[in-house]
């Protein structure tokens, strides 16, 4: 006797998952590959920042870069102009408080518009606090601290497919109150929301930051928030949070990462209170003196210019 030999047929609800699931993982692999061929194609044109030994440096950012709580000339890009090596680099410092990465660019490009002389040199740019820190879920914790991402849910809310899926609806859906950012129902912060929403919010701003930066021949680089390292410690500062986003950032579009916050952590251990002030985002003086000498130590593989020890 023959064995019956019958078709198995998956049940049409099983269907109905796993086409979904398969067109998603489809858009998702087919974004991802597109994202990075573009990425790779702008790195292959953008020139060597070590070409650049001496040409301008334009440090931009938000009230950081502005030098917040100091004198004018005590902010970091003046103290970096006067460093031993930057004597023949013209640097401009465009820090504006409260300005976030896309207003950033948009400050920049008027900057830069003005200044032809400063193009084809080096762009610093220490932004992305004013982008996050005020979502709510950022700042679960205590003021200025982040809880633990949620896993899936911030990989999704991270994912291109669930951007570009959301984008569509906003755009074709008619236009109404705008809901209440990062909150979910009971009035509980929604972080994994916001977490992935701030990571979003900063790939697009660096997006219009490359833009600028490539319009104006300027090699961009990447420069990590200080943070304060008693305060950072337990549950992670909304600084540090957005510095681990903006490594990664810079990991994924072959931007130069200059990450400081180890060396002011060093410099703060041995500095006279105020060093940072009340907030654990500004500083002072002394301050901002740290962060320049520490810019200027992690230039030194692209420059080859003596700044001093970093420690």
């Amino acid at each position: 006797m023959q064995p019956s030999t019958r078709r198995t047929r998956l049940p049409r609800w099983a269907l109905a998952v796993l086409v979904p699931l398969l067109f998603f993982a489809g858009l998702e692999l087919g974004l991802r590959a597109v994202g990075w061929g573009v990425k790779t194609w702008i790195r292959l044109q953008r020139p060597d920042p070590g070409e650049r030994a001496g040409a301008s440096i334009v440090c931009a950012g938000d009230s950081v870069t502005f030098g917040l709580n100091a004198d004018t000339d005590q902010a970091y890009p003046m103290v970096l102009a006067g460093l031993p090596g930057f004597e023949d680099s013209p640097v401009h410092g465009v820090g504006v408080p409260g300005i976030d990465s896309q207003g950033l660019a948009v400050q920049l490009e008027r900057e830069l518009a003005g200044r032809p002389e400063l193009g084809g040199g080096l762009l610093l740019v220490l932004v992305g606090y004013n982008d996050c820190a005020q979502l709510p879920g950022m700042m679960v914790g205590g003021a200025g601290q982040v809880a633990p991402s949620s896993g899936p849910r911030d990989l999704l809310l991270r994912s291109h497919s669930y951007q570009l899926l959301t984008q569509a609806v906003l755009r074709l859906r008619p236009p109404g109150p705008p809901p209440q950012p990062g909150v979910a129902p009971g009035g509980v912060p929604d972080t994994a929301g916001d977490l992935g929403r701030c990571a979003g919010v900063l790939a697009h701003g660096l997006d219009e930051l490359e833009g600028v930066a490539a319009g104006y021949d300027l090699s961009l680089m990447l420069v990590a928030y200080p943070v304060p390292a008693e305060r950072s410690r337990g549950t992670p500062l909304a600084t540090s949070r957005i510095n681990r986003m903006m490594a990664t950032e810079a990991a994924e579009r072959g931007l130069p990462w200059l990450d400081i916050e180890p060396c002011v952590s060093a410099r703060e251990a041995t500095a006279a209170p105020g060093f940072f002030s009340a907030d654990g985002i500004h500083m002072d003086a002394h301050g901002y003196a740290a962060l320049a000498a520490c810019v200027a130590a992690a230039l030194e593989p692209w420059r080859g210019a003596p700044s001093g020890p970093a420690r």
